[in-house]
């Protein structure tokens, strides 16, 4: 039987596939993806492998047993991998090609049958996550690419929302790696320091997260974060909405603009900017 999260403790509902005892695994019901092409709803089963195979698996399906029975189906491929010869990781994702009406494609692309250039897409980790170009496989394989100064670098909307949800505390998962997560979380309480952006002692007793705690509700720790965010939103909303509209109609300007709304809708409740 493998580790259920804990959100499940009371979910009568038990993983049907023969997961390793070491699998922490998770699963809902009513899943929403975002993507550029749209949304949908769906049932999800979530995996987090520790034998090797892969560092994150997910899911999908009408039913919470038909998106195990995929999740399980990809473990069970990367599993073989990783034991017939081995991962190979790349940083590289190749993306989806995607239309080029200007047809200049960066001369790598593909002609698509209108006769139109097709642009090669690479997007290209540096934070250490990696694909394997025989499974498909996720995982931390290699080491971080930092760039020099990036400490320097003005507070995100990914970031202010990791430090909202309370992200500097210490988290169960983390045992998979605890010495990156550790590097992460201190590497931005320092830029949060550095930027002005007060926050609470995540190693304070009062702010241990419990065994048993329930990691998607809010405690006294995230609550206090999410009120410190919030008050540097205030003071930083102009830039960080300039930063989310030149991100685009992707994917990632989607959820910066998700969490900007977010945030701005409680500097208004909490009377720090006036009502648009």
């Amino acid at each position: 039987m493998p580790r259920i999260a804990p959100q499940h403790a009371n979910d009568p509902w038990r993983p049907l596939c023969s997961w390793p005892d070491d699998c922490l695994v998770q699963w809902g019901g009513k899943g929403v993806v975002l993507s550029e092409s749209g949304s949908y709803g769906t049932a999800f089963f979530e995996a987090f492998p520790n034998d090797g195979s892969g560092g994150f698996l997910r899911g999908e399906g009408k039913t919470v047993e038909e998106a195990e029975a995929d999740c399980f189906s990809q473990w069970q491929r990367q599993h073989a991998c990783h034991t017939t010869g081995g991962h190979r990781w790349t940083r590289a994702l190749r993306l989806k090609p995607r239309d080029d009406p200007r047809g200049d494609g960066a001369g790598t692309g593909s002609h698509s049958r209108r006769g139109r250039r097709r642009g090669a897409r690479v997007h290209t980790y540096t934070n250490g996550g990696c694909f394997c170009l025989k499974c498909g496989a996720f995982a931390t394989a290699m080491t971080e690419v930092v760039e020099l100064g990036a400490w320097k670098a003005p507070l995100s909307v990914s970031d202010l929302e990791t430090i909202a949800d309370g992200g500097l505390r210490q988290e169960p998962w983390e045992r998979r790696d605890p010495v990156r997560w550790a590097k992460y979380r201190r590497r931005l309480a320092l830029r949060a320091k550095l930027h002005g952006l007060k926050l609470p002692d995540p190693n304070h007793p009062a702010h241990a997260l419990a065994p048993d705690a329930d990691p998607f509700e809010d405690d006294a720790f995230r609550t206090a974060c999410r009120e410190a965010v919030v008050r540097f939103y205030a003071k930083e909303h102009l830039r960080l909405r300039d930063e989310a509209n030149a991100q685009g109609l992707g994917i990632t300007g989607l959820f910066d603009g998700l969490h900007l709304a977010s945030f701005h809708r409680d500097a208004v409740s909490m009377g720090l900017l006036p009502a648009e």
